[in-house]
């Protein structure tokens, strides 16, 4: 065979199977970095927007305790949008128990939020 042969074989071969392998697997790659790049964005803006509604939620406890203990006080039922205010705040630990784990500071930071909520509004009566 002449060089000028292997030198042809030698090109058809880089161009078409070698080229097109290391251009897939580079895209493949890339593609990869992408996916998990995307994938930790979207659960950082989870849990900012859980964080956010928690802020949202904690922020409106005392407010919410006052107007159950005045209506207590004066013999009235507790107001329904302080029931559901309650359930929420205890939904609200149970999402972020679903996206962090417990020993995480923020999910720490919360139960001691709303353990002082709570003690508040045992000492509310």
């Amino acid at each position: 065979m002449s060089n000028t042969v292997i030198l042809g074989i030698t090109g058809i071969v880089v161009s078409g199977v070698i080229g097109p392998l290391i251009a897939f697997f580079a895209g493949r790659n890339g593609d990869r970095r992408r996916y998990a790049l995307d994938s930790r964005r979207r659960q950082h803006e989870d849990i900012q927007s859980v964080v956010d509604d928690g802020a949202t939620l904690l922020g409106a406890g005392g407010t919410n305790l006052r107007l159950a203990h005045e209506a207590a006080g004066i013999g009235n039922e507790v107001p329904v949008e302080v029931k559901e205010w309650s359930s929420r705040v205890h939904l609200l630990g149970q999402r972020l128990l679903l996206r962090l784990p417990a020993t995480d500071p923020l999910v720490v930071s919360y139960e001691s939020v709303r353990a002082a909520l709570t003690t508040l509004g045992e000492a509310y009566g």
